[in-house]
């Protein structure tokens, strides 16, 4: 029966279309985007920009019941635009990093993030305390934050940064019998860790999409 309150969550994404039926009623405590340089989240310049924060976001906080309702609806979210749709760059770890600061001098709890940079890495890097990210994540943690982070689509091929993290919380897709999916990133850790920590359902969650402000989908990730 627990919706959220009182905790305050950091989502780092794409754009979140806030004027979605399941999304305009969230609190949103702060929210800045670190492509454009601006505090608006919402890309209205391209729908597809906002697609995977939205989808994320529903599933975190939305609130649309008869169609859906997110796992923690009554929780305060601070949303950062991170990544740039269609593209990897090294800027978009530099945007994840400082997201987390960002957060966490605003009083983040919580980051949830489906995000990854591998940038072909070799696989010795995935030692929890070599890459960018994770080492932002390790400090993140150490200031009190728990980091929710994507174990990454590459399946067996293995996990990507920042899920390596010792402190991170690397998350893997399962369907609805429990069976893992195969994009779902696969450890151990180069340091021979068990990774990811968590399974969880992955597979045709029903969340909003961006193509209209009424608009729901069941994707997988």
């Amino acid at each position: 029966g627990w919706l959220g309150e009182g905790l305050r969550i950091l989502v780092a994404d794409t754009g979140f279309m806030k004027s979605h039926v399941s999304i305009k009623d969230l609190v949103i405590a702060d929210e800045h985007d670190f492509v454009n340089n601006d505090d608006d989240t919402e890309d209205t310049a391209s729908e597809s920009n906002d697609d995977h924060g939205t989808t994320v976001i529903g599933i975190l906080g939305g609130y649309y019941p008869g169609t859906m309702v997110g796992v923690v609806p009554n929780a305060e979210f601070l949303l950062a635009k991170t990544e740039v749709t269609g593209v990897d760059f090294a800027g978009e770890e530099d945007n994840f990093i400082a997201a987390l600061e960002w957060g966490e001098k605003k009083g983040a709890l919580v980051c949830s993030s489906s995000l990854g940079f591998p940038f072909d890495r070799p696989f010795a890097q995935m030692d929890g305390k070599t890459t960018p990210s994770t080492i932002a994540v390790n400090t993140a943690s150490l200031l009190g934050m728990v980091v929710v982070v994507s174990a990454g689509n590459l399946g067996t091929d293995g996990i990507v940064p920042p899920s390596d993290s010792p402190m991170a919380i690397a998350v893997g897709s399962v369907n609805s019998t429990s069976h893992l999916q195969e994009f779902s990133g696969c450890g151990p850790s180069y340091d021979g860790r068990v990774k990811p920590e968590l399974l969880a359902p992955g597979v045709s969650i029903t969340t909003p999409d961006s193509l209209s402000t009424t608009s729901f989908n069941n994707y997988s990730g």
